[in-house]
């Protein structure tokens, strides 16, 4: 055998397969029955007359409408192969041919490859096909294989079971230029007004979107550009050209979309047009609304573009304001606990989570709070949303908090900067009061806080001073809903608990939210309706709520708990509302943190540049004056 070539190629033809089936029977002590056998080699329709039926193992023999479907089914996605039978059997399609056949077919034609569900590569190195997850991973007692030490991954397990005995399938993207669904003439239908700061940012990201589809498309548009070997005409998935012979002639593919938008990449980069994006819009900006000038031009250029949202609840409001805006596409709608359709439309909106299920498949993917959980933080995530878009892609990150190193990379010119200031009543974003008192400290948890009923104690033994119960009075006086955040769970309903027993705020609705509370929505429906009212909550209610009339306290502001992004997002929810611009906002803290000097310098800084380009209402500042107590005297 030469030293060059692989140990394994030796396989290649029959004489080392029947050496190989010797040396098996040999080892399982069958060669005491050697007079019994014949080796030979036969064809492989021979081998199918034997259980008679002929294999369908040629071109000429598969039926092209199964191969048609099978690659749009599984075209740029990470699929199991229970995920795939699931979605074979929502068609009409007829398959005379077993769906791993098939499947094991198409991968020999390149149509797709099969990787194991946990590759392992080393003997103590596994990681996730699908997210990439080296860690999670328990060993098991497989039921399925009987090896004792069977690997699945815990990361992705909401998606289905990932295991080392299981394949995944990763389908790839053939879709070429010339057979790809444009709508030249598609426009966003908005029922409403854009204010003057959102038509802004909207008319500058269309602008970077047509500068960066020059560069993704402009290798199609310029046949002379192209590679020598890349295809010009159309080609089926036959393999023959449009108007050619028949197209079960050969098993030949079209070359991946991807050599295009590679030809033009290089370009690009040469001339420094980055193909990340990021919007930083105050909260109450309305974000969503301003992608969609760039997600038409891209969906009506025949581009796949994907809007993701890191929280379920998220992602039906968002599909149908998206559907409403563009009627002539198809909008479609993933997250967990829906049923995910055979075939994609031409616009997806998304949990994050679901991106793990995609490969090279979207050409434009914009991140929604970019910044919130479970993004946030997960490395499994960030490699699905890298891995979901093509690599000469569009990812544009929209967000109220941007954390520093993509601020970084924008003033680098690494990432493209969008601003949005000011929201849409064109008032300045409330700056946050912070009174500081010593006294105020998180006190500790009490054995009976968690009983039926809440916290036992006094309302002392919570440390909240005088001034958070007048900055309460004057709001709830002044017919204001009311947000206090605190920053532990149990904290929820003893404070909450102390409102309510207050005898001069007898007869005011005092709700609770936090993660355990199985009434926390009917609550929020609550508080929405009535006014005044007070809701206590963690910072699950930091983001996703928009009340009018909504004055915000973030009690315990101190906390290591609050970073300057929830911060920011907690004061975020008040003033957004019309009727009620100029809502007011209390950080109550025993110091002043870093995080808290950050979230107020930041939200005077994104006033500052609205008043700089003329977007805030006349007569209005960009500034506010903070107001700080020592013990109980302000200064």
């Amino acid at each position: 055998m030469d030293k060059g070539i692989d140990p394994r190629d030796h396989c290649r033809d029959a004489a080392s397969w029947l050496k190989l089936i010797r040396r098996h029977l040999k080892r399982q002590g069958a060669d005491r029955f050697r007079d019994g056998f014949q080796f030979r080699e036969i064809s492989f329709a021979e081998m199918g007359s034997l259980h008679g039926q002929v294999p369908p193992l040629f071109a000429a023999d598969i039926p092209l409408e199964l191969l048609e479907s099978i690659g749009r089914l599984v075209e740029g996605r990470v699929l199991s192969y229970d995920e795939i039978r699931s979605f074979w059997e929502q068609g009409d399609v007829e398959n005379p041919i077993p769906l791993r056949d098939l499947l094991q077919i198409c991968a020999l034609a390149g149509k797709l490859e099969i990787k194991p569900g946990i590759a392992s590569l080393l003997d103590d190195y596994r990681v996730c096909s699908r997210c990439g997850e080296r860690h999670q991973l328990e060993r098991i007692h497989c039921p399925l294989c009987g090896r004792p030490s069977c690997a699945v991954c815990l990361a992705c397990r909401s998606l289905g079971e990932v295991r080392s005995c299981r394949e995944l399938y990763y389908g790839r993207v053939w879709e070429e230029p010339d057979i790809r669904k444009v709508y030249p003439d598609l426009r966003p239908q908005l029922h409403f007004q854009l204010s003057r700061a959102q038509a802004e940012a909207a008319a500058e990201f269309k602008r970077y979107v047509e500068r960066w589809l020059g560069y993704y498309c402009g290798a199609e548009r310029q046949g002379d550009d192209l590679p020598e070997n890349t295809p010009q005409g159309h080609t089926s998935w036959g393999g023959e050209k449009a108007g050619g012979k028949g197209a079960g002639e050969s098993l030949g593919f079209a070359q991946p979309w991807n050599s295009w938008a590679a030809a033009a990449c290089g370009q690009a980069a040469a001339e420094g047009s980055a193909n990340s994006c990021l919007v930083w819009a105050v909260c109450g900006a309305g974000k969503t609304e301003i992608a969609f000038e760039g997600l038409a031009l891209a969906v009506g250029a025949g581009l796949k573009a994907v809007f993701a949202v890191p929280r379920r609840d998220v992602v039906v409001e968002v599909a149908e304001r998206a559907q409403a805006a563009f009627p002539q596409i198809s909008v479609t709608a993933l997250y967990s606990g829906a049923e995910h359709p055979k075939s994609l439309g031409q616009l997806v909106v998304a949990t994050t989570h679901q991106l793990i299920r995609f490969s090279g498949y979207f050409d434009l993917a914009i991140l929604d709070e970019a910044d919130a959980f479970p993004y946030a933080g997960s490395a499994v995530l960030h490699r699905a949303l890298g891995r979901a878009v093509k690599p000469c892609g569009l990812k544009v990150y929209m967000t109220a908090t941007p954390v520093p190193a993509m601020i970084q990379a924008a003033r680098r010119g690494k990432v493209h900067l969008i601003t949005v200031p000011v929201r849409h009543h064109g008032y300045p974003v409330p700056v946050p009061q912070v009174i500081l008192c010593r006294q105020h400290l998180v006190p500790k948890q009490r054995r009976d806080s968690t009983a039926r009923g809440g916290y036992r104690g006094r309302f002392s033994d919570l440390n909240l001073p005088p001034q958070f119960w007048l900055k309460l009075k004057e709001s709830l006086a002044a017919g204001s809903r009311v947000f206090v955040f605190v920053p532990r769970i149990w904290l929820v309903e003893a404070v909450a608990g102390e409102i309510r027993g207050c005898p001069e705020l007898a007869g005011v609705p005092v709700f609770a939210a936090h993660s355990r509370n199985p009434k926390r929505d009917r609550h929020r429906e609550l508080f929405q309706k009535t006014a005044p009212s007070v809701m206590v909550a963690t910072s699950i209610l930091e983001r996703g709520i928009t009340v009018p009339k909504a004055d915000v306290i973030v009690a315990y502001a101190h906390d290591d708990l609050y970073d300057a992004r929830a911060l920011i997002q907690m004061a975020g929810r008040s003033g957004r509302d019309a009727s009620y611009p100029t809502g007011k906002v209390y950080f109550i803290a025993a110091a002043e943190t870093k995080a808290i000097r950050w979230a107020v310098e930041c939200l005077q800084e994104i006033n500052e540049d609205a008043r700089r380009r003329g977007l805030l209402v006349p007569g209005t500042q960009g500034e506010h004056c903070c107001t700080r107590a020592i013990g109980n005297v302000i200064v």
